[in-house]
């Protein structure tokens, strides 16, 4: 016999299916990351199909039967407007959730996962910034999304020698694994290149600040300043690809 159960989902990515069926990927509450079909949601008058979007905060009832879960019934609780009718508003929540579906498993619920992608997509829905705050903003929650799921380097000490950093130059170093000093990124071999990052001094202090902050009390303290941004951003795209190698 089947039995219901109801959740609170952010949706992801909506898949194409067989026939006029849709498979949609979300990430609940209660539940984690998961796939779910959709049935008759390609129908010009299903009921489905508009509480399903990607970006959207839905209230699911989840149909569990021998044959799998499926979606019964579907109500938005949450569309977030403005951002999707916004191109850069959306390019910064796209990155977000691209990267969140890569890195995230199913069936691993996680509470300060699912608000803490709620705060993200409230807030780029509820403020009106130049595109670099909004792109500021996606590379500040995937900073604490790597941190969180336990990528998060040691920004004191070098991650080879386990020296503390001095004046010297500092790098990320993919093949180290995280912050190396100075004297370990020669032994590694080269110049700055395609492993290794020069991280300046105010960027690992912008970058201590974000790590250590509440992500919705980030935009009251922090400020965007192109050079540090454009930094750190160079710094979360090689950290973002050692994470997933």
């Amino acid at each position: 016999m089947a039995e219901t159960r109801n959740d609170k989902v952010i949706v992801l990515q909506k898949l194409d299916s067989a026939d006029n069926d849709v498979r949609v990927v979300f990430y609940s509450l209660r539940g984690g990351k998961m796939i779910l079909n959709a049935r008759g949601a390609k129908k010009i008058t299903s009921k489905l199909s508009a509480h399903l979007e990607p970006y959207n905060l839905t209230e699911l009832m989840i149909i569990e039967s021998k044959h799998g879960a499926t979606i019964g019934s579907a109500v938005s609780r949450q569309v977030f407007a403005n951002l999707k009718s916004d191109w850069e508003k959306l390019h910064a929540a796209g990155r977000v959730f691209f990267w969140f579906n890569k890195f995230i498993k199913a069936g691993e619920p996680d509470r300060v996962l699912f608000f803490g992608l709620l705060d993200c997509l409230t807030i780029l829905n509820a403020i009106k910034a130049p595109a670099v705050y909004y792109q500021w903003l996606a590379d500040i929650f995937l900073f604490k999304l790597l941190a969180h799921l336990g990528y998060q380097p040691s920004l004191s000490t070098c991650n080879r020698c386990h020296q503390p950093f001095g004046q010297t130059l500092v790098y990320f170093s993919a093949t180290a694994g995280g912050l190396v000093c100075f004297y370990c990124s020669r032994l590694i071999g080269g110049q700055a290149g395609p492993d290794r990052l020069v991280i300046k001094s105010e960027t690992r202090a912008q970058l201590a600040l974000i790590l250590k902050t509440k992500f919705v009390d980030i935009i009251k303290i922090a400020k965007v300043r192109p050079g540090i941004a454009r930094d750190l951003r160079i710094l979360l795209d090689f950290w973002l690809s050692s994470a997933l190698s």
